[in-house]
C-alpha cells in the first residue's frame, strides 16, 4: 500500500498557529508603537488614520479567530473520523486528499496573509516615519504654542480632556492585552490537542495499514477459496460419474452373486453326495484296517521265519566255502533271495526271472507300511585292508544263483581271514539293517515348533517343484533338500526320516562319490526338507521342516543294494543316468553305464538319518502364499491323462509330450465351444475335489 502523499493536517495547523503567533507578536509591537504615538499625537491629523489602522487590525484578528474556530471544527471532525475505524479505505483516502487540499489552501491563505501583514508593516513603518517627521514639526509648533498658550485656560482644559481620553485608551489596551493572553492560552490548549491529534493520526495510519494488509490477505484467501471451490466442483462431478459406474458394477455383482449362490447350492448338493461316499469309504477303510492288522501279524511271523532262513543260508554258505577251500575250489557266490522286481512305478528296474519276481513280491508284502526294508546286499565292494585276504586269479562275472551246485574252480587260492567289520556287514539282513537305522533314529524327540505332518498343507505339485525350490533358496540362508522318491519315514507320524543317495554318480563321463548328504553331515549343517506325500509321480510336495543330517556309517557301512521302497528311476536320476536323448520322446535309463560300475545292474546306496529340529513358519507361510498347489490341479488335469499315454515323466514330475498328445491338442483346438466348456468344467471339478482333499 502506497503512503499518503499530502502532509498530516496537524502539521499544517501547527505551522498556521505559529504564523498566527508571529503575526500577533508583530501586532503587539505595532500596538505598543501606537500607544507611544497616542501620547504625542493627541490632536494630530494622522490620528484618524491610526484609528482606521486599529480597526483594520481588529478585523484581521477577528478573521484569525474565525480561522482558528474553523481549525478547531476541522480538528473535531478529524477526531470523529479517527474514531470511526470501520470506514473503508477509499473514504479515508478521499478524506486525506480533501484535507491535503484544504491544507494547501490554508497555506496559500497564510502566505497571502503574511504578505499582507508585511505590506501593512511596511506601510506602518513608512507612516511612522512620516508621523515622526510631522510629530517633530508639530512638536516644535506645539512647544511654541504651549509657551504661547500657558496663559490660556481653554488649552489646559483640552489637555485634561486628552489625558482622560488617553487613560481610557490605556484601559482598552490593557483589556486587549488580557484578551491576547487568554488567546495564547487557548492556542496552547490547541497545540496540546493538536499533539494528541497527531498521535491519533499515527494510530489511525497504523490501523489503516493493518486494514490494507488484512484486505490483501482476505483477497488471497478468496482466490484460494475460488480454486478450492473449482476443485470441489470437479471432484463432485467425478464422484457422480464414479457413483454411476459403481451403480452399474453393483448390478453386475448382484447378478454374479445370484450365479454364485446357485453354484453354491449345487456344490452343497454335491458335497452331500461326497459325504455319503466318504462314509462308505470310511467303513471300507475300517474293514481294510482289520485286514491289514491281520496281515501285519502274518508279516511279523514271515519276517522272523525269513531271518532264520537267512541265518541258515549264511551258515551253509560259510560251511560250503570252507569245504571249497579245503578242496582248493573257488567259493560260490550266492545271490540273495530277495531281489528287486520291476513295478509299475519303476519301469526301468532290471529284468528278473519269474520265480524270483514272485518271491520278491511275496517278501515285499511282509515289510512294514512306513519304513520299508531294502533287499540284502552281499556284494559290498571293500578295499583290501591287509595282505591276509583271499587272492583269486581272476574275478569272474557275477551270475544269478542256479539250482545246480556251483562248479569248482581249479585255481589255487590262499586262505586269508576277513575283517570283523566286513563279516558283520555281510551277516546283517535287509530287515536287520533297516531295524538298526530305525533304532538309531528312535531316541530323537519331536521339536515343539513342528506341527503334525497331517496338518501341513502342500506347497507345490510335482511339475512345479523345481521352480518352487529355486525361489525358496532365495528366501533363506539354509540349503533346500529334496530327495525325490528317495525318502522313507521312520514312524507313522512322519517326523524323522531316512534319506538314500547313490554311492557313485556320473560327472563328465567319470564316476565320483556322491556327497549330497555327506557334506551336510560333516559340516553339521541343517537344511529345509521337501518331500512328496506318496509314491505317485504327481504326488504333491510338502515342506517338512528344518532337518539335521546324521551319518549312518557307524550303524551300517555304505554300499547296500537299492531298497525296494526306493524308486529305481529316482536313484538313476540322482546318478545322472536318466537322460533325454536328442530326437527321443521321453527319458531313458543308461543301463550300459550302470553295468560298467555294477555288472548286476543294481545300484548301491548309502543311508543317512534326517532328524527334524523345527519348522520355519515364515518360509512355510511364504511358500503357501505362492499358491503353487492352488493352481496346479487344472494344469495337471489339462496336461496329462492317467495310464502314461502323455509321455514319460522326468525326475521333476513333468511329462514329455508324445505324438498322441500333440494330436490330442490339435483335436482339442478344432473341437467346438461346447467341448471346450465341458473340459473346463471337468478341470474346475478336479480342482474343487483336490482342494477338498487338501483341507
Amino acid at each position: 500500500m502506497e503512503a499518503i502523499g499530502p502532509p498530516p493536517l496537524l502539521d499544517v495547523l501547527t505551522r498556521a498557529l505559529q504564523e498566527s503567533q508571529c503575526e500577533t507578536a508583530k501586532l503587539r509591537l505595532q500596538l505598543q508603537e501606537s500607544e507611544t504615538l497616542l501620547y504625542v499625537l493627541r490632536e494630530s491629523s494622522g490620528y484618524a488614520n491610526l484609528q482606521s489602522r486599529v480597526a483594520a487590525l481588529e478585523t484581521r484578528e477577528a478573521e484569525l479567530d474565525e480561522r482558528e474556530r474553523q481549525v478547531d471544527i476541522r480538528l473535531e471532525s478529524v477526531k470523529k473520523e479517527s474514531s470511526e475505524n470501520a470506514e473503508e479505505r477509499r473514504a479515508v483516502q478521499e478524506g486525506a486528499d480533501a484535507i491535503a487540499k484544504e491544507r494547501d489552501d490554508a497555506m496559500e491563505d497564510t502566505e497571502a496573509n503574511r504578505m499582507a501583514a508585511e505590506t501593512a508593516l511596511y506601510e506602518l513603518l513608512r507612516e511612522h516615519e512620516e508621523l515622526k517627521k510631522s510629530f517633530t514639526q508639530e512638536k516644535e509648533a506645539l512647544e511654541t504654542e504651549v509657551v504661547a498658550s500657558r496663559s490660556r485656560p481653554d488649552v489646559a482644559e483640552s489637555t485634561a480632556a486628552l489625558r482622560a481620553e488617553i487613560e481610557i485608551r490605556k484601559a482598552e489596551t490593557e483589556a486587549a492585552q488580557r484578551e491576547l493572553v487568554e488567546t495564547e492560552g487557548e492556542r496552547a490548549k490547541l497545540a496540546t490537542e493538536n499533539a494528541e491529534l497527531g498521535k491519533d493520526n499515527i494510530a489511525l495510519r497504523i490501523k489503516l495499514a493493518a486494514a490494507a494488509k488484512d484486505t490483501a490477505d482476505r483477497t488471497a484467501q478468496a482466490a484460494v477459496l475460488r480454486s478450492q471451490l473449482l476443485a470441489t466442483e470437479n471432484s463432485i462431478s467425478l464422484q457422480q460419474t464414479r457413483a454411476a459406474e459403481l451403480g452399474s458394477e453393483r448390478d453386475t455383482l448382484r447378478d454374479e452373486c445370484a450365479k454364485v449362490q446357485r453354484a453354491a447350492a449345487a456344490a452343497r448338493a454335491e458335497g452331500d453326495i461326497l459325504r455319503s461316499r466318504f462314509d462308505v469309504a470310511e467303513r471300507r477303510a475300517a474293514a481294510h484296517k482289520e485286514v491289514c492288522l491281520n496281515l501285519e501279524e502274518v508279516v511279523k511271523q514271515r519276517t522272523a521265519e525269513v531271518d532264520r532262513l537267512q541265518q541258515r543260508i549264511l551258515t551253509l554258505e560259510a560251511e560250503l566255502n570252507a569245504c571249497l577251500v579245503k578242496t582248493h575250489r573257488e567259493p560260490a557266490r550266492v545271490e540273495p533271495l530277495f531281489l528287486e522286481s520291476p513295478t509299475e512305478d519303476d519301469p526301468y528296474a532290471p529284468e528278473l526271472p519269474p520265480d524270483l519276481i514272485a518271491l520278491s513280491r511275496r517278501a515285499s508284502l511282509e515289510h512294514p507300511p512306513i519304513a520299508f526294508f531294502p533287499e540284502d546286499d552281499i556284494y559290498v565292494k571293500s578295499e583290501p585292508t591287509s595282505s591276509n585276504e583271499l587272492d583269486f586269479d581272476a574275478d569272474p562275472p557275477r551270475r544269478r544263483r542256479s539250482q545246480s551246485p556251483p562248479r569248482a574252480s581249479t585255481s589255487k587260492v590262499q586262505l586269508k581271514p576277513k575283517s570283523a567289520r566286513n563279516d558283520a556287514a555281510r551277516r546283517l539282513a535287509p530287515h536287520a539293517e533297516r531295524q538298526k537305522y530305525l533304532e538309531h533314529m528312535a531316541p530323537f524327540v519331536r521339536p515343539s515348533s513342528r506341527s503334525h505332518f497331517k496338518d501341513l498343507r502342500p506347497v507345490s505339485l510335482a511339475h512345479g517343484a523345481l521352480s518352487m525350490l529355486s525361489q525358496a533358496e532365495s528366501k533363506t540362508s539354509l540349503p533346500c533338500l529334496f530327495l525325490r522318491h528317495r525318502t522313507v519315514w521312520c514312524t507313522p507320524d512322519r517326523l524323522h526320516a531316512l534319506g538314500f543317495v547313490p554311492t557313485q554318480r556320473l560327472v563328465d563321463e567319470q564316476w565320483v562319490p556322491d556327497d549330497t548328504l555327506s557334506r551336510l553331515a560333516e559340516r553339521d549343517q541343517r537344511a529345509h526338507l521337501f518331500v512328496q506325500d506318496g509314491r505317485e509321480a504327481t504326488s504333491p510336495v510338502h515342506y517338512a521342516g528344518i532337518y539335521a543330517v546324521h551319518d549312518m556309517r557307524a550303524v551300517h557301512p555304505p554300499g547296500s543294494i537299492l531298497p525296494s521302497d526306493i524308486l529305481f528311476t529316482g536313484v538313476m536320476a540322482a546318478m545322472n543316468l536318466r537322460v533325454r536323448r536328442r530326437g527321443s520322446e521321453g527319458y531313458e535309463v543308461l543301463h550300459d553305464k550302470l553295468r560298467e560300475l555294477y555288472p548286476d545292474g543294481r545300484p548301491r546306496t548309502e543311508c543317512f538319518g534326517l532328524q527334524c529340529v523345527g519348522l520355519d513358519e515364515e518360509l512355510y507361510r511364504w511358500l503357501l502364499s505362492l499358491n503353487w498347489a492352488g493352481t496346479s490341479p487344472m494344469l495337471v488335469a489339462s496336461s496329462w491323462r492317467p495310464g502314461g499315454e502323455e509321455g514319460e515323466e522326468d525326475e521333476f514330475g513333468r511329462r514329455s509330450r508324445t505324438k498322441n498328445s500333440r494330436r490330442q491338442e490339435r483335436s482339442d483346438s478344432e473341437s467346438s465351444e461346447e467341448e471346450r466348456e465341458r473340459k473346463r468344467k471337468t478341470a474346475r471339478k478336479a480342482e474343487r475335489s483336490w482342494r477338498s482333499r487338501s483341507r
